[in-house]
Protein backbone atom coordinates (compact mmCIF):
# COMPACT_ATOMS: atom_id res chain seq x y z
CA UNK A 1 0.00 0.00 0.00
CA UNK A 2 3.15 2.05 0.08
CA UNK A 3 1.72 5.47 -2.68
CA UNK A 4 4.54 8.18 -4.00
CA UNK A 5 3.97 11.72 -4.46
CA UNK A 6 5.91 13.94 -6.09
CA UNK A 7 5.97 17.07 -3.92
CA UNK A 8 7.05 16.75 -0.12
CA UNK A 9 4.32 15.09 2.06
CA UNK A 10 3.29 18.16 3.73
CA UNK A 11 2.31 19.84 0.78
CA UNK A 12 -0.22 17.18 -0.70
CA UNK A 13 -3.75 18.60 -0.30
CA UNK A 14 -5.71 15.35 -0.69
CA UNK A 15 -4.38 12.05 0.38
CA UNK A 16 -5.92 9.04 -1.50
CA UNK A 17 -4.71 5.54 -0.41
CA UNK A 18 -4.79 2.64 -2.47
CA UNK A 19 -4.30 -1.05 -1.73
CA UNK A 20 -1.65 -3.79 -3.13
CA UNK A 21 -3.75 -6.01 -5.28
CA UNK A 22 -4.59 -8.97 -3.06
CA UNK A 23 -4.68 -12.48 -4.90
CA UNK A 24 -6.89 -13.53 -2.57
CA UNK A 25 -9.36 -10.97 -1.85
CA UNK A 26 -11.64 -11.66 -4.51
CA UNK A 27 -12.57 -15.07 -3.67
CA UNK A 28 -13.09 -13.99 -0.29
CA UNK A 29 -14.85 -11.30 -0.57
CA UNK A 30 -17.41 -12.89 -3.06
CA UNK A 31 -18.09 -15.19 -0.05
CA UNK A 32 -18.88 -12.32 2.20
CA UNK A 33 -21.09 -10.19 -0.53
CA UNK A 34 -24.04 -11.90 -1.08
CA UNK A 35 -25.01 -10.95 -4.72
CA UNK A 36 -21.48 -12.21 -6.54
CA UNK A 37 -22.02 -9.97 -9.57
CA UNK A 38 -19.34 -7.41 -8.83
CA UNK A 39 -16.79 -8.14 -10.46
CA UNK A 40 -14.92 -6.46 -7.36
CA UNK A 41 -17.34 -7.23 -4.34
CA UNK A 42 -17.13 -5.43 -1.24
CA UNK A 43 -14.81 -2.83 -2.98
CA UNK A 44 -15.16 0.24 -0.89
CA UNK A 45 -14.19 4.29 -1.91
CA UNK A 46 -13.73 5.94 1.74
CA UNK A 47 -14.22 9.48 0.87
CA UNK A 48 -13.53 11.99 3.50
CA UNK A 49 -15.72 15.01 2.93
CA UNK A 50 -13.02 18.06 2.73
CA UNK A 51 -9.45 18.01 4.62
CA UNK A 52 -10.45 20.10 7.84
CA UNK A 53 -9.49 17.37 9.92
CA UNK A 54 -10.29 17.47 13.60
CA UNK A 55 -7.40 16.54 16.24
CA UNK A 56 -6.71 12.79 16.37
CA UNK A 57 -9.19 11.95 13.47
CA UNK A 58 -7.21 10.97 10.76
CA UNK A 59 -4.91 8.93 13.04
CA UNK A 60 -7.95 7.41 13.25
CA UNK A 61 -9.71 7.08 9.80
CA UNK A 62 -6.41 6.04 7.99
CA UNK A 63 -6.09 3.28 10.70
CA UNK A 64 -9.55 2.16 9.89
CA UNK A 65 -8.64 2.06 6.06
CA UNK A 66 -5.05 -0.20 6.23
CA UNK A 67 -6.92 -2.39 9.03
CA UNK A 68 -9.83 -3.20 6.47
CA UNK A 69 -7.34 -3.62 3.81
CA UNK A 70 -4.80 -5.87 5.83
CA UNK A 71 -7.57 -8.15 6.58
CA UNK A 72 -8.41 -8.57 2.76
CA UNK A 73 -10.65 -6.07 1.82
CA UNK A 74 -10.11 -3.54 -1.22
CA UNK A 75 -10.53 -0.11 0.13
CA UNK A 76 -9.27 3.07 -0.90
CA UNK A 77 -9.47 6.36 0.76
CA UNK A 78 -9.81 9.25 -1.16
CA UNK A 79 -9.86 13.44 0.38
CA UNK A 80 -12.70 15.43 -1.43
CA UNK A 81 -11.22 19.10 -1.55
CA UNK A 82 -13.64 21.49 -0.28
CA UNK A 83 -16.13 22.80 -2.36
CA UNK A 84 -16.42 26.77 -1.83
CA UNK A 85 -18.26 28.28 -4.75
CA UNK A 86 -20.69 28.91 -1.90
CA UNK A 87 -17.98 30.89 0.00
CA UNK A 88 -17.57 31.29 2.87
CA UNK A 89 -19.56 27.93 3.36
CA UNK A 90 -17.71 25.03 1.75
CA UNK A 91 -21.28 22.89 -0.61
CA UNK A 92 -20.65 19.80 1.69
CA UNK A 93 -23.64 18.26 -0.26
CA UNK A 94 -21.98 19.19 -3.71
CA UNK A 95 -18.97 17.89 -2.22
CA UNK A 96 -20.65 13.97 -0.95
CA UNK A 97 -22.48 13.87 -4.57
CA UNK A 98 -18.64 14.91 -5.94
CA UNK A 99 -17.70 11.73 -4.30
CA UNK A 100 -20.50 8.89 -5.28
CA UNK A 101 -19.56 10.44 -8.63
CA UNK A 102 -16.17 9.51 -8.39
CA UNK A 103 -17.16 6.18 -6.83
CA UNK A 104 -19.55 5.47 -9.23
CA UNK A 105 -16.96 6.05 -12.20
CA UNK A 106 -14.07 3.92 -10.41
CA UNK A 107 -16.45 1.13 -10.02
CA UNK A 108 -16.47 0.54 -6.43
CA UNK A 109 -19.12 -1.82 -5.05
CA UNK A 110 -19.66 0.54 -2.30
CA UNK A 111 -19.46 3.87 -0.99
CA UNK A 112 -18.51 5.30 2.45
CA UNK A 113 -18.91 8.95 3.30
CA UNK A 114 -17.55 10.52 6.37
CA UNK A 115 -16.92 13.84 8.13
CA UNK A 116 -13.66 15.13 9.14
CA UNK A 117 -14.75 14.89 13.30
CA UNK A 118 -14.90 11.11 13.91
CA UNK A 119 -13.03 8.98 16.11
CA UNK A 120 -13.92 5.29 14.23
CA UNK A 121 -12.13 2.31 15.86
CA UNK A 122 -10.14 -0.01 13.32
CA UNK A 123 -12.99 -2.45 12.50
CA UNK A 124 -15.94 -0.13 12.57
CA UNK A 125 -15.46 -0.48 8.51
CA UNK A 126 -15.34 -3.99 8.53
CA UNK A 127 -18.33 -4.60 10.51
CA UNK A 128 -20.37 -2.50 8.51
CA UNK A 129 -19.36 -3.69 5.41
CA UNK A 130 -20.98 -7.24 6.54
CA UNK A 131 -24.07 -5.62 7.52
CA UNK A 132 -26.49 -7.24 4.42
CA UNK A 133 -28.16 -3.57 4.25
CA UNK A 134 -27.67 -1.28 1.40
CA UNK A 135 -27.83 1.90 3.54
CA UNK A 136 -25.79 1.59 6.96
CA UNK A 137 -24.59 3.75 9.59
CA UNK A 138 -22.65 3.09 13.17
CA UNK A 139 -23.97 4.38 16.42
CA UNK A 140 -22.92 8.18 15.95
CA UNK A 141 -22.73 9.65 19.48
CA UNK A 142 -22.79 13.36 20.23
CA UNK A 143 -21.09 13.28 23.68
CA UNK A 144 -22.04 17.24 24.16
CA UNK A 145 -25.74 16.62 23.85
CA UNK A 146 -25.38 12.92 25.52
CA UNK A 147 -27.61 11.42 22.31
CA UNK A 148 -27.13 9.56 19.26
CA UNK A 149 -27.69 11.27 15.83
CA UNK A 150 -30.48 9.81 14.00
CA UNK A 151 -33.90 8.94 14.63
CA UNK A 152 -35.88 7.25 16.11
CA UNK A 153 -33.67 7.35 18.95
CA UNK A 154 -32.14 4.23 20.26
CA UNK A 155 -30.36 2.97 22.86
CA UNK A 156 -26.70 1.42 22.34
CA UNK A 157 -26.25 -2.40 22.58
CA UNK A 158 -29.72 -3.53 20.33
CA UNK A 159 -27.85 -4.54 17.30
CA UNK A 160 -29.25 -3.48 13.64
CA UNK A 161 -32.64 -1.04 13.89
CA UNK A 162 -34.13 0.68 10.95
CA UNK A 163 -34.36 4.69 10.79
CA UNK A 164 -35.85 7.52 9.37
CA UNK A 165 -32.54 9.60 9.20
CA UNK A 166 -28.91 9.06 10.20
CA UNK A 167 -26.46 11.70 11.07
CA UNK A 168 -24.05 12.43 7.83
CA UNK A 169 -20.75 11.41 9.85
CA UNK A 170 -20.55 8.29 8.70
CA UNK A 171 -22.66 6.36 6.23
CA UNK A 172 -22.06 3.24 4.29
CA UNK A 173 -23.99 2.36 0.77
CA UNK A 174 -24.18 0.12 -1.92
CA UNK A 175 -23.14 2.02 -4.79
CA UNK A 176 -26.46 0.61 -6.88
CA UNK A 177 -28.50 2.37 -4.19
CA UNK A 178 -27.46 5.73 -6.34
CA UNK A 179 -28.14 4.39 -10.04
CA UNK A 180 -31.37 5.99 -9.04
CA UNK A 181 -30.29 9.87 -10.46
CA UNK A 182 -32.72 11.37 -8.11
CA UNK A 183 -31.09 10.27 -5.16
CA UNK A 184 -28.47 12.82 -4.27
CA UNK A 185 -27.27 15.49 -1.77
CA UNK A 186 -27.29 18.34 -3.92
CA UNK A 187 -30.32 20.70 -2.65
CA UNK A 188 -30.64 18.97 0.84
CA UNK A 189 -30.03 21.08 3.85
CA UNK A 190 -31.12 18.42 6.54
CA UNK A 191 -30.35 14.89 7.22
CA UNK A 192 -34.15 13.98 7.53
CA UNK A 193 -34.45 15.22 3.99
CA UNK A 194 -32.60 12.72 2.30
CA UNK A 195 -33.94 10.16 4.81
CA UNK A 196 -37.18 11.05 3.24
CA UNK A 197 -35.87 10.76 -0.44
CA UNK A 198 -34.40 7.10 0.36
CA UNK A 199 -37.57 6.23 1.46
CA UNK A 200 -39.40 7.69 -1.44
CA UNK A 201 -37.59 4.80 -3.39
CA UNK A 202 -37.58 2.18 -1.57
CA UNK A 203 -34.50 2.51 0.30
CA UNK A 204 -34.14 3.37 4.50
CA UNK A 205 -30.85 3.69 6.46
CA UNK A 206 -29.69 0.79 9.50
CA UNK A 207 -28.00 1.80 12.32
CA UNK A 208 -25.58 -0.85 14.00
CA UNK A 209 -26.68 0.27 17.85
CA UNK A 210 -23.57 -2.03 18.99
CA UNK A 211 -20.83 0.05 17.22
CA UNK A 212 -20.38 3.58 18.36
CA UNK A 213 -18.25 5.68 16.56
CA UNK A 214 -17.74 9.10 18.66
CA UNK A 215 -17.70 13.00 16.76
CA UNK A 216 -15.23 15.24 18.33
CA UNK A 217 -17.24 18.02 17.51
CA UNK A 218 -20.91 18.23 17.95
CA UNK A 219 -23.27 19.32 14.78
CA UNK A 220 -23.31 23.01 14.26
CA UNK A 221 -27.10 23.25 14.68
CA UNK A 222 -26.06 26.67 12.66
CA UNK A 223 -29.89 27.61 12.39
CA UNK A 224 -30.18 28.12 15.91
CA UNK A 225 -27.39 30.96 16.77
CA UNK A 226 -27.13 34.43 15.79
CA UNK A 227 -25.53 35.73 12.87
CA UNK A 228 -22.48 37.13 14.17
CA UNK A 229 -21.87 33.78 15.69
CA UNK A 230 -22.39 32.05 12.52
CA UNK A 231 -20.19 34.10 10.70
CA UNK A 232 -17.73 32.97 13.16
CA UNK A 233 -17.86 29.28 12.88
CA UNK A 234 -17.93 29.56 9.09
CA UNK A 235 -14.54 31.80 9.76
CA UNK A 236 -12.48 28.78 12.28
CA UNK A 237 -13.70 25.85 9.37
CA UNK A 238 -12.44 28.22 6.84
CA UNK A 239 -8.98 28.50 8.74
CA UNK A 240 -8.73 24.65 9.48
CA UNK A 241 -9.11 23.77 5.54
CA UNK A 242 -5.67 25.69 5.03
CA UNK A 243 -3.81 23.70 7.73
CA UNK A 244 -5.44 20.52 8.09
CA UNK A 245 -4.26 18.27 11.28
CA UNK A 246 -2.50 15.32 9.88
CA UNK A 247 -0.65 14.44 12.79
CA UNK A 248 -0.03 11.44 14.58
CA UNK A 249 -1.78 10.21 18.29
CA UNK A 250 1.41 9.46 19.50
CA UNK A 251 3.72 11.83 18.76
CA UNK A 252 6.82 9.86 18.88
CA UNK A 253 4.68 7.64 16.40
CA UNK A 254 7.18 5.98 13.76
CA UNK A 255 4.97 6.39 11.12
CA UNK A 256 5.30 9.75 10.34
CA UNK A 257 6.67 12.07 7.28
CA UNK A 258 6.68 15.93 7.46
CA UNK A 259 4.80 15.59 10.24
CA UNK A 260 2.04 13.58 8.68
CA UNK A 261 0.59 10.11 9.98
CA UNK A 262 1.27 8.20 6.77
CA UNK A 263 1.87 4.80 7.35
CA UNK A 264 0.58 3.93 3.73
CA UNK A 265 4.20 5.81 2.37
CA UNK A 266 6.53 3.58 4.49
CA UNK A 267 8.12 -0.42 3.02
CA UNK A 268 6.51 -3.38 3.23
CA UNK A 269 8.21 -4.41 6.49
CA UNK A 270 7.54 -1.15 8.06
CA UNK A 271 3.75 -1.81 7.49
CA UNK A 272 4.00 -5.35 8.70
CA UNK A 273 5.33 -3.87 12.37
CA UNK A 274 2.63 -1.36 11.56
CA UNK A 275 -0.08 -3.58 11.93
CA UNK A 276 1.12 -5.89 13.82
CA UNK A 277 1.19 -2.27 16.07
CA UNK A 278 -2.80 -1.69 15.24
CA UNK A 279 -3.88 -5.58 16.22
CA UNK A 280 -1.79 -5.00 20.32
CA UNK A 281 -4.21 -2.40 20.65
CA UNK A 282 -7.11 -2.53 22.79
CA UNK A 283 -10.35 -2.69 20.22
CA UNK A 284 -11.90 -0.41 23.12
CA UNK A 285 -11.16 3.10 22.39
CA UNK A 286 -8.85 4.87 25.14
CA UNK A 287 -9.81 8.17 24.90
CA UNK A 288 -9.14 10.00 27.94
CA UNK A 289 -5.25 8.29 27.55
CA UNK A 290 -5.36 9.97 23.74
CA UNK A 291 -6.16 13.03 25.39
CA UNK A 292 -9.33 13.04 23.22
CA UNK A 293 -12.16 15.13 24.92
Amino acid sequence: MQQFYTVPVSEVENFTIQPHANPVEKARNSERFSDGWHIRPGSTLVATIGTSWQLHCWNRVVDMVMWANFNGYNVWLQEIAEDLINFPMADTQAMRDSAVLMGRNAGFDKICLIDNDILPRKETLISLLNKPFPCVSPYIWDEGEDLALGIPLFERGLGMQPMKWVGASFMLFDTKVFNCPDIKFTGLFQEGQFGQLLAHYGHKFWMDTDLEVQTVTPPGRVAQHKFNIRMEMLEERYNKRETPNRKAIDPDSPWVKDGIYCPFLFEKEEQLEYFKHLEAQDSISKLVTMGVK
